[in-house]
């Protein structure tokens, strides 16, 4: 699943071909929003909420907020109008302006309600890792309540939000403790300076090519590679519980419990 920063940048390029542009195409194509007609609709902007996107709309003076999330396969494919490059049966949404259009392929949770109402979307998420004014000590405060094994409760967007396997498994590695260490026993201010600088490396990330990142890497997807510090070899698992658990990365030995 895209984490907090991927997301960003999707809104980001969202941004670049419909931000304060009227709606001269708007196709959603699920059945709950087929017979919604857009067409007309100024386009606000899109903004990234942990990994929910929400693009607000204005159609005059009533506010509407169309909420989308990318799970594991969507993607919004962004550029000039024209064709729109997917096959039509993967295209939930099409939406273009005069400049440029989005098309969203296999985008989920496509739904549209009044501004007022976005908390039946985001209300029970917990602080955004990247979001302005973040408080990294509150975040380790609920962390430590939850009691949890670490890379689990990271990725429980009820707790903290905006991570995914790849930023849990390298908070854990900054901090040096293992995926599975109970998160009660964890020092706070350890783990707040974990958050600390894993909400760095993500907003660097926002403005850093793919590869640039995973040159960074301390631990997510090396298997096998010896360990930046020791030269252990990285070890690799899973946590949580099925179908929900998720794969997470290790040094056994910088990471220990």
């Amino acid at each position: 699943m895209p984490e907090g920063d991927a997301v960003r940048r999707t809104a980001r390029r969202l941004d670049a071909v419909l931000a304060g542009g009227t709606l001269v195409r708007a196709e959603l194509r699920v059945p709950r929003l087929a017979t919604v007609d857009l067409r007309g609709v100024r386009v606000l902007g899109t903004e990234a909420v942990a990994k929910h996107l929400l693009t607000r709309l204005d159609e005059g003076g009533r506010a509407w907020t169309l909420h989308h999330h990318l799970r594991l396969d969507g993607a919004w494919r962004t550029g000039s109008p024209g064709p729109p490059g997917a096959p039509g049966h993967l295209i939930r949404a099409w939406l273009a302006t005069e400049r440029g259009q989005a098309v969203g392929v296999r985008v989920h949770m496509l739904d549209l309600r009044p501004s007022v109402d976005e908390r039946v979307w985001i209300g029970h998420l917990g602080p955004d890792v990247m979001a302005e004014g973040f408080d990294p000590l509150a975040g380790a405060a609920r962390l430590r309540d939850v009691d949890r094994p670490l890379v689990e409760a990271l990725l429980d967007q009820r707790v903290v939000s905006g991570l995914g396997t790849m930023w849990a498994a390298e908070l854990a590695a900054t901090i040096g403790a293992g995926p599975t260490a109970g998160t009660a026993g964890l020092d706070a201010e350890l783990l707040a300076a974990g958050l600390t600088r894993i909400r760095r490396r993500m907003l660097r990330a926002l403005a850093s090519p793919a590869r640039a990142q995973r040159r960074e890497l301390l631990v997510f997807e090396r298997t096998g590679q010896g360990c930046r510090t020791c030269r252990t070899p990285i070890r690799s698992g899973r946590v949580g519980r099925p179908p929900e658990d998720r794969p997470t990365y290790w040094c056994p030995t910088c990471q220990p419990g």
